[in-house]
């Protein structure tokens, strides 16, 4: 892991070399370059977090679906379908 790191930071440390080489003729393309290996770097070093599933997001899916179905009187299984499919993800 600490190679990986140290290689990473080698070759930003190179691409950085080459981008300020380059600097006179194309600046503000290697500033966004640049920026993005310094971003990179950042990434490798702490790496973001997971994604996590939005339970609120989730929530008003399920209750804007429940509620149309509600709406129409026909529809009396797949409201308890649903109700089953939300209940099902809340125990994952």
């Amino acid at each position: 892991m600490k190679t990986n790191r140290l290689s990473i930071l080698g070759l930003v440390v190179i691409l950085l070399i080459c981008l300020s080489m380059s600097q006179l003729k194309y600046r503000e393309g290697a500033e966004n370059q640049s920026i993005a290996a310094v971003q990179m770097l950042g990434n490798a070093m702490n790496p973001p977090p997971k994604p996590t599933l939005d339970y609120n997001k989730v929530a008003v899916e399920a209750a804007t679906n429940v509620k149309a179905l509600l709406e129409n009187p026909n529809f009396k299984n797949q409201i308890i379908q649903t109700a089953d499919t939300v209940i099902e993800t809340a125990k994952k």
